[in-house]
């Protein structure tokens, strides 16, 4: 083992071990850098040599593009979670991830690999102002993205990462939004030391970061005078499928994901009037369908028994949402809002 060595105010140790290069610093004392590097010697040993090219060789786009390889077929947010890993691959000019659902006999939720070179995404005509926008809002942080996109996944360190979250802060992004794209971050850094034996850096950078306080309780609810105004305003809109779809949100209490990701034709029971659920974030269940959301599920024009009830992106829904309440003169009301409303009104019926 190398000897250990005062700097600054603590002790360290830089050891090069099996294809890790291992370094402490810090420590109070020699003999606690020479265990913590023992510790670290052992968990080498126990995970074997690093996989792929290793920290020190590999970006963080090009290691979070094999990380969304390997993770997100187990995850059922996988729609969510490939569009942050995305923002990586496109800042370093890497081929993007996309996510399809697994089959029915697969025990994964959804199948992952590469967009080919030439796929082009479309962006519908709706969105081309609301996509200039935010480049606009998000350049810092899409400028520190790029940086950490390029970066050694050896040298990323808890400073880089803290300007990034700090940044995003800055621009005005929910402190939610913020948690999930550090919350991306963590789980990389984790996946990266117990999936790939990556012992740089040091400790997970992703990890002990100052981050605004994340608030999710709302009261919003949508009133009946405005419930009127606002299905005006979804008529005027070019899509008529993003009322159909706020409809069925508002009568069921469902997740904006559940009708776009993970219900199909077949879940649907139009005999008992019920939405049978398979694979949703809270597992299995039946979602009661009144009058008005049958109405909608027909409007949506019922299709193949796999095929899913929605055909619109969450960005192309949440946006033309946006447009209606502005058409619509309603304020400080959101999308997951129809979701409260709708469990508000609920109680409200059964007199609780």
């Amino acid at each position: 083992m190398a000897k250990p060595y005062e700097e600054g105010s603590g002790w360290c140790i830089r050891q090069r071990y099996r294809g890790h290069d291992i370094y402490v610093s810090g420590r109070e004392s020699a003999a606690a850098a020479q265990k913590e590097v023992s510790e670290r010697i052992a968990a080498i040993d126990k995970g074997g040599k690093p996989q792929h090219l290793g920290p020190k060789r590999t970006s963080l786009a090009h290691a979070m593009r094999e990380f969304g390889l390997e993770h997100l077929p187990h995850l059922k947010g996988a729609q969510q979670e490939v569009r942050r890993i995305n923002k990586y691959l496109e800042a370093a000019g890497l081929r993007l991830l996309r996510v399809q659902r697994a089959s029915a006999q697969s025990a994964m939720h959804y199948e992952a690999d590469l967009q080919p070179l030439d796929a082009q995404r479309m962006v519908p005509q709706g969105l081309v102002a609301h996509r200039r926008a935010l480049l606009t809002k998000t350049a810092g942080s899409d400028k520190l993205r790029k940086i950490l996109a390029h970066t050694a996944v050896a040298k990323i360190t808890r400073l880089q990462v803290q300007r990034f979250m700090d940044a995003l802060a800055k621009e005005g992004l929910a402190p939610a939004t913020i948690a999930l794209e550090r919350a991306l971050l963590r789980r990389f850094f984790n996946h990266a030391r117990t999936k790939w034996s990556w012992a740089q850096p040091g400790d997970n950078p992703a990890t002990a970061l100052t981050l605004p306080t994340v608030d999710n309780e709302r009261d919003r609810v949508l009133s009946y005078d405005e419930q009127v105004r606002l299905d005006a305003a979804f008529d005027e809109a070019q899509n008529p499928t993003l009322r159909h779809v706020c409809v069925l949100l508002r009568e069921t209490a469902m997740r904006a994901s559940e009708p776009l990701l993970h219900a199909t034709w077949s879940c649907v029971d139009w005999e008992s009037k019920v939405l049978k659920l398979r694979d949703s974030k809270g597992g299995k269940r039946k979602v009661p369908l009144s009058s008005a959301a049958i109405e909608a599920l027909n409007a949506l024009e019922p299709g193949e028994p796999d095929q899913p009830l929605v055909q619109v992106s969450y960005e192309s829904l949440k946006a033309g949402f946006k447009r209606a309440c502005e058409r619509a003169g309603i304020t400080d009301f959101h999308l997951h809002d129809l979701r409260h409303t709708a469990a508000t009104r609920l109680a409200k019926s059964r007199g609780m």
